[in-house]
């Protein structure tokens, strides 16, 4: 059977009484502590930003099912840029949303 031992035979896992952690000098810190700068409130937008995203988020949306449905005549790619244009505006006037 064999037998574990904690120490080795030479002494090399031995550590010097000098250099203990609780011998260590405590560091201290020469920042001053950084207060943050105080939260602003965000602007809120006007009224006419939301209707405006929703009015042309839904004629867009309306342009294109109703290009494919046939409520205007016969598909036209140009139906079908035009209202994928109204959804692009749609989402430009978004990222102003706030």
């Amino acid at each position: 059977m064999v037998e574990i031992c904690d120490t080795p035979i030479s002494g090399a896992w031995s550590r010097p009484p000098s250099t203990t952690i609780r011998d260590m000098p405590k560091s201290r810190s020469k920042r001053k502590p950084r207060q943050p700068p105080p939260k602003t409130n965000p602007k809120q937008s006007p009224l006419w930003v939301g209707v405006l995203f929703f009015l042309l988020l839904g004629c867009g949306v309306v342009v294109l099912i109703g290009n494919y449905v046939g409520v205007f005549g016969d598909a036209a790619n140009w139906r079908l840029w035009y209202g994928l244009g109204l959804v692009s505006v749609a989402f430009l006037v978004a990222t102003k949303w706030q």
